[in-house]
């Protein structure tokens, strides 16, 4: 199944500019038909799983490792 950018924010529970940016650093793969982006749902399973104890510095769009072991829950 395809989604839009709107229903991959939705599922990820982030902003839209969050999702533009994952893929415009090649994180999260994308189609794009006519002028509209489409995103593979298992693309983004595969994203999350890839995403698993790290974060996306949204500024600088690089990526740091998170410490787990520091999670409290």
């Amino acid at each position: 199944r395809l989604l839009t950018l709107e229903e991959a924010s939705a599922v990820l529970g982030t902003s839209i500019s969050t999702v533009r940016k994952a893929m415009k650093v090649g994180l999260l793969p994308f189609l794009k038909l006519g002028g509209n982006f489409r995103i593979y749902t298992y693309e983004l399973d595969e994203f999350c799983k890839k995403m698993a104890y790290k974060q996306l510095d949204l500024d600088t769009l690089e990526i740091r490792d998170l410490d787990h072991k520091s999670v409290a829950c």
